[in-house]
């Protein structure tokens, strides 16, 4: 989290977040991407999303994690176009 956003980060704490502040949130979103895996080493994986969207449901993100721990390559698509995959064997080479 950005340094002062304390209300927010007792929100999240309080529904069971594990919170930091990240001094170099003002370099950029790698900057904080970085804080967040260097601060969780012994994470298998990680499922990185934009907080604005709170459409999304839990269960959404759940299917995502479930298919992370079956060792799928996950590939987000919007009709005509697809990312490039990422999760499965390709977590393994971010480490």
């Amino acid at each position: 989290m950005r340094p002062g956003d304390q209300a927010l980060a007792e929100a999240l704490s309080d529904n069971g977040a594990e919170v930091t502040f990240c001094t170099y949130a003002a370099l950029g979103m790698g900057q904080s991407l970085a804080w967040a895996i260097r601060a969780t080493p012994l994470a298998k994986a990680w499922v990185i999303a934009l907080a604005d969207m709170p459409w999304i449901q839990v269960a959404t993100t759940q299917r995502i994690v479930d298919a992370l721990e079956s060792g799928s390559a996950l590939r987000r698509c919007l009709a005509p176009r697809c990312a490039w995959p990422s999760g499965g064997i390709f977590a393994a080479l971010l480490r």
